[in-house]
């Protein structure tokens, strides 16, 4: 395999090699002019299998002169062939090289100029290509190469090549030797000062090789201008030019053509100095040994000028005490300029070509009717089956239709003792257009496992619990139907991965000897295997085992001598009043996300005389299935089956052996990455400080399902002999498993573990009008429990527990408010917030709970094997043998468009908790971390309250702008020797009050006052216009003329008293100084002025405005009920020469008073649209406000 040569020279032999006839070809090789005989193709620089550097040209050597015409992709075809480029098309230049009679086509593929280098002609990274040249019996006579006497060609070519791989070298470098400057030519530095209202800052410099354009090599810290003291003379590195490099061609082979693009306003009258650090590289890594500039004839430094203030402004006057202006404008263009990850507290106006308009992006169907009103009556339980589409009727006999488990409606009213309960695969979606009112039960959850029904059968497996709306299903109990089965099966995760939640819990076998009794009680002691785990989603506290609020079904009921008996109680299943210090849930590891489930029983494990004793039948810990070991690092029998914890560094539990005897289940994992929990969610946070915290997930999610529990198998010992005493001998245990009759032959016995708990679903509420919740509803999402596995004698004996499912997704997003005003905790007048974030006083209205730990011997017949807390009906505590995990916490998501105003609290909570989460000085959102501190009394777990994606209020913010070196000029003689005043009395930004709200009167835009009019001088046409005597119209605001740029964006008015409506947009204007002339061009789409001609003696004005707003097709026009709101922030230079904001020291809050920004270097600005502040006078489908542009001017 040939690779790409290393320079100019190696290529050329390459080339020269390529010029000689072929074998078989035409004779008439490249020289000459004969072109008889049939068209071929003779040879080509590229040879099949090569590596092809990505800015290495292509030759092609033809044996008669190319028709030019023929030339194309067509004719020449250039593919990618790997699967990965497919949908990268090459692209790149043919040419006909000089020199050899037309004979020999050059293909220059494109030069890539990003970081990546993957938008050239060829990507690099290893990637295969084809050259294919079509033959007139192959092509089909359009795309065939021709000669100049119109011969198609007779015989073509097929070359496969690749790129070059990611590491090795991608680019022939041409030159031998270091990257030299080549001395800049006419028209390569601007000419004037890249005003904001004259933009010209492109320095375009050249290189006589290709070099390294990675962002590590090309920027300013190894190429950069200088600009000097006022002296002329003196260039502290320090005075690095503001800006950025782009590369414009880095393949031709002549060298490299880049540009400087300088940010901001050049400073006048200055010498700028280019130079080259010794670290700046070739594409081979070469470097020189001194820094470059530009040298003169002589040798010396060639540096450039920048005009003065009068050269630039062709006037006379006095600039070095006089201000000057200049206008910073957005007109959305393109999106390059504007902050699209901005740390925003409402959704992102909408952007496109020329405009940002205020967003509004229902997700839902916007075309409901008002009638169609879901309605749940108390004592009514409504099912939705999320598969497929059904249709079903409310409680008032209206028909609805919900497809693949999304529901469009208008209201939907669930009365207090009604249910409205969602099953099946997909998410419930729902869509209000209206109001969404839960008194009663909302619930998408899984469901709880249920323990073994075919007693005593171990081939029939036990079904997982089904998770719903998304949740994955439990793992099945005892699954295999011919063999005992190793370990419980896993959860399943969301959607239905397999494997992905909690782990089964392992297997064990026992002995019958000194286990099962003549009256058919067992020593329970001995027969417990691994507990399944809880499924996994969230990393936070596990509320399942903190929760003291189980009931009904959520309890566990057995038979005890034919009676129901309830074993456990309403939890909390957690025992940390009586345990170590150390067991705190909200610091504890295994307390956070899904637990694991608890290994199998290891009593007696220090008895030596035990299973494999030929002599002794005493029996000992559980064997494990998946090891056939036991595990004798720790004996239950000198700890007992649930230990207190009280001191040591260690939990008893810990000591168990990690592989031998039954295992427990490993935890299912979590959808989130291992660490803090403050980005566990999708969408985006605002943080206290008004930074924003972007969620991990890129889609919402499901539950996912827990463990099954591990089954226990009692096996016989055979007897192989007797001793001299006429005793038994016996074969040690395993010489029994596996069974080779299961489920007869030796096994005496075999329980079954449970199955595992279903994981909560998919639950998203999107209303358009207000969420209601009230004081006695539930919204949940809640994982289903786990379940003790089959019992040995008593329904209370269980093997082992089984994983709870972990809680679903649940989103409650409204444009409105969530009002949870009826919910008052039981507190009266004056609840203080400690009383308000006290668990004791919550009412968890709102629930993605993981399921409830399943059940291992929650009763033991034999006493002092539960010392504990006492509680020996339980079977489920931290530290009980063979018990399940809990599944973790779902994740609750609350979207409001501001906090602070949109989630309703009892008026007995609202001051409390407003003091409690309202920020000094901060009206848009509020301080999140204690406001999930108080939603927690409301939701379980705590919910995270998020920045909605539709509301009618919403947001465009600017990147940084960088005003440049404006404030190096200081014409006011300031001590800091530094100027710039975005306040100027003269000239500043206008049309809004000091509250930052822009102006306006009803739906209309107040306008400022003009800076020129007059009943005369005016002359327009259709869309241009002339004021002669400019400088007597505008009188003292004749910086106008002096830089008429300013002038763009403002409006002309004709005849502004007699037509006050009929305005003009300038967007270009010029002044003659030689004839007082201003002469403005308007806006097309604003309409044609000729009917305005001949209007003597109106009144015309021109009248300045900063932005342009649009509603319902009129200009300078908002909605009734809505404002705008616009704000500024302001940075100072991190440090001289770093040419970035500070971020810290220099950084101004967010204001709408201008002159806190006076001397700011950086400037960027945010405005806010809302369209209705009300929250009613917004309809779906109502048209949206557009701005056109936002100016702001400074003085410098």
């Amino acid at each position: 395999m040939d690779r790409f040569p290393r320079n100019l020279a190696v290529a050329g032999v390459l080339l020269a090699t390529a010029l000689l006839p072929s074998c078989g070809g035409s004779s008439s090789g490249t020289s000459g002019t004969a072109s008889s005989g049939p068209f071929e193709v003779l040879s080509s620089t590229l040879a099949e299998g090569d590596v092809w550097a990505l800015n290495r040209p292509i030759d092609l050597v033809f044996n008669h002169p190319v028709d030019p015409d023929s030339i194309s992709f067509s004719s020449i075809i250039l593919k990618p062939v790997s699967q990965a480029i497919l949908s990268q098309p090459v692209t790149g230049s043919f040419s006909i090289l000089d020199g050899f009679d037309g004979k020999v086509v050059r293909f220059t593929p494109a030069c890539p100029t990003n970081e990546a280098l993957s938008n050239g002609g060829f990507v690099p990274g290893g990637f295969e290509y084809t050259l294919t040249l079509p033959s007139s019996s192959t092509g089909n006579g359009l795309s065939v190469l021709r000669d100049d006497q119109n011969r198609p060609l007779s015989i073509g070519l097929t070359r496969n090549f690749t790129t070059p791989p990611i590491g090795e070298p991608l680019f022939i470098d041409s030159v031998l030797g270091p990257p030299r400057l080549v001395n800049r030519q006419a028209g390569d530095f601007p000419t004037g000062l890249n005003l904001f209202s004259d933009q010209d800052g492109a320095f375009v410099v050249r290189f006589d090789q290709p070099i390294d354009s990675s962002a590590a090599n090309l920027n300013t810290d190894r190429v950069y201008f200088l600009y000097s003291e006022p002296d002329g003379v003196t260039f502290p590195i320090t005075n690095k030019l503001p800006g950025e490099w782009l590369v414009i061609d880095n393949c031709n082979l002549a060298g490299a053509l880049l540009r400087f693009e300088a940010a901001g306003v050049l400073p006048p009258g200055r010498n700028l100095r280019i130079q080259v650090s010794p670290l700046f590289s070739d594409l081979s890594g070469e470097t020189n040994s001194t820094i470059q500039t530009y040298r003169d004839s002589f040798g010396d430094p060639d540096d450039y000028t920048l005009p003065t203030l009068n050269e630039y402004y062709g006037d006379a006057t006095n600039w070095t005490n006089t201000i000057t202006y200049d206008t910073i404008t957005e007109q959305f263009e393109t999106p390059l300029k504007i902050d699209l990850n901005a740390d925003l507290p409402l959704p992102q106006m909408d952007l496109g070509r020329g405009f940002a308009q205020a967003s509004f992006d229902y997700p839902g169907d916007i075309n409901v009717s008002t009638d169609d009103d879901l309605f749940v009556a108390t004592g009514t339980t409504l099912v939705l089956n999320t598969d497929g589409e059904n249709l079903f009727n409310d409680s008032n006999g209206r028909p609805f239709t919900i497809v693949d488990g999304v529901l469009n409606l208008n209201d939907l009213t669930i009365a207090l003792g009604g249910t409205l309960k969602a099953e099946g695969s997909n998410p419930l979606v729902i869509y209000a257009t209206g109001t969404v009112d839960v008194q009663g039960t909302l619930d998408a959850s899984g469901d709880h496992a249920l323990s073994p029904v075919a007693l005593n059968q171990p081939q029939i497996p036990e079904p997982g619990a089904n998770g719903q709306c998304g949740g994955g299903d439990g793992g099945t109990g005892s699954l295999l139907t011919d063999a005992a089965t190793l370990r419980g099966q896993s959860g399943f995760g969301a959607f239905g991965v397999p494997g992905g939640g909690g782990q089964g819990g392992e297997g064990g076998y026992q002995q019958d000897k000194d286990v099962l009794n003549g009256n058919g009680t067992a020593n329970t002691q001995f027969l417990i295997a691994g507990g399944g785990a809880g499924g996994g989603f969230a990393e936070d506290t596990n509320e399942s085992i903190l929760w003291s609020k189980w009931s009904g079904e959520e309890n566990l009921f057995v038979l005890i001598n034919g009676v129901l008996t309830q074993v456990d109680d309403a939890g909390p299943d957690a025992r940390v009043a009586d345990r170590h210090t150390a067991l705190d849930p909200f610091t504890f590891a295994e307390m956070q996300g899904a637990e694991p489930g608890r290994r199998g029983s290891s009593w007696n494990s220090s008895n030596t005389m035990t299973h494999e004793s030929p002599n002794f039948a005493n029996a000992s810990a559980v064997y494990g299935m998946e090891d056939n070991t036991r595990d004798t690092d720790v004996d239950d029998n000198n700890q007992d089956y649930d230990p207190s914890w009280t001191g040591g560094a260690n939990p008893p539990f810990s000591y168990a052996n990690p592989t031998a005897g039954p295992d427990p289940g490993l935890a299912g994992p979590s959808a989130f990455n291992v660490g803090g929990t403050e980005d566990d969610f999708w969408g985006r946070r605002v943080n206290p400080d008004g930074t924003t915290t972007v969620g991990e997930l890129s889609a919402f999610l499901a539950g996912s399902g827990g463990g099954a529990g591990g089954d226990l198998q009692i096996l016989n010992r055979q007897i192989i002999g007797f001793d001299m005493m006429g005793l038994p001998i016996y074969a040690p245990l395993n010489d029994s498993w596996p069974d080779p009759g299961f489920p007869a032959g030796l096994t005496r016995a075999y329980y079954k573990g449970a199955p595992g708990g279903g994981g909560g679903g998919q639950m998203l509420v999107f209303a358009v009008g207000p969420i209601v919740i009230g004081d006695q509803a539930t919204l949940k999402v809640n994982g289903g429990n786990g379940a003790g596995g089959e019992a040995v004698f008593e329904g209370d004996q269980q093997v082992s527990g089984s994983g709870g499912g972990s809680g679903g997704h649940l989103v409650l997003h409204t444009s409105a408010q969530l009002d949870l005003s009826a919910i008052d905790l039981g507190l009266g007048a004056g609840a203080t917030i400690n009383q308000i974030k006290n668990r004791n006083n919550a009412n968890e209205v709102v629930q993605a709970l993981g399921g409830r730990r399943g059940w291992s011997m929650s009763w033991m017949p034999s006493s002092g094997f539960i010392t504990g807390d006492g509680r020996t009906n339980d079977g489920n505590s931290d530290f009980m043998a063979g018990r399940g995990g809990a599944g973790a916490n779902g994740v609750i998501q609350v979207h409001v468009p501001n906090p602070l105003e949109d989630i309703i609290f009892h008026p007995n909570l609202d001051p409390a908790i407003q003091a409690d989460i309202t920020i000094p000085g901060v009206t848009q959102y509020a301080d999140n971390d204690n406001l999930e501190e108080v939603m927690r009394a409301f939701c379980v777990p705590a919910p995270k309250v998020l920045v909605p994606v539709y509301a009618t209020g919403s947001q465009v913010q600017s990147k940084w702008i960088d005003t440049g070196l404006a404030l190096k000029r200081n014409p006011v003689g300031a001590g800091s020797g530094e100027f710039l005043d975005y306040a100027d009395g003269s000239y500043a930004f206008g049309g809004v009050a000091a509250n930052g709200r822009v102006n306006k009167a009803g739906e209309d835009i107040t306008p400022l006052p003009p800076v020129a009019t007059s009943t005369t001088d005016l002359t327009v046409s259709a869309f241009s216009a002339v004021i002669d005597n400019a400088t007597a119209r505008f009188g003292g605001n004749s910086f106008f003329l002096t830089n008429p740029g300013l002038l763009v964006g403002f409006d002309l008015l004709p005849a502004a008293l007699g037509l006050p409506d009929e305005s003009f947009e300038i967007v270009d204007a010029s002044y003659s100084s030689s004839l007082d002339r201003l002469t403005l061009t308007t806006l097309s789409t604003d309409g044609d002025m000729s009917a305005l001609a001949n209007l003597a003696g109106a009144t015309w004005q021109v009248r300045p405005k900063f932005f342009r707003l649009e509603f319902n097709g009129s200009k300078d026009s908002f909605p009734l009920d809505g404002f705008v709101l616009i704000e500024f922030q302001g940075d100072d230079e991190s440090a001289p020469g770093s040419n970035e904001p500070s971020g810290g020291a220099g950084l101004t809050a967010w204001t709408t008073d201008l002159t806190d920004l006076d001397g700011k270097r950086f400037v960027r600005y945010r405005i806010t649209t809302e369209m209705s502040e009300s929250g009613t006078a917004y309809a779906l489908g109502d048209p949206r406000p557009i701005l056109r542009y936002f100016r702001l001017p400074f003085a410098w």
